[in-house]
């Protein structure tokens, strides 16, 4: 099982994490998916759950 850390700014505040807790629940629920998804299968995760962007750069898609 891979381990998923959100960005923390200097502050303490974790954007990402308070973006999700803003979206509707329906949206929150996917979001939380894809996640859970990604935390079990990391990098073989495919499409249509994930599409690389460039390089290393990846970007979920719920």
């Amino acid at each position: 099982m891979w381990n998923i850390v959100f960005y923390v700014d200097h502050r303490g505040k974790c954007p990402p994490r308070e973006f999700i807790e803003e979206l509707p629940v329906m949206e929150q629920a996917k979001i939380r998916n894809v996640l859970r998804l990604l935390q079990e299968f990391g990098s073989n995760l495919s499409m249509p759950h994930v599409k690389q962007i460039k390089g290393k750069l990846w970007e979920l898609r719920p």
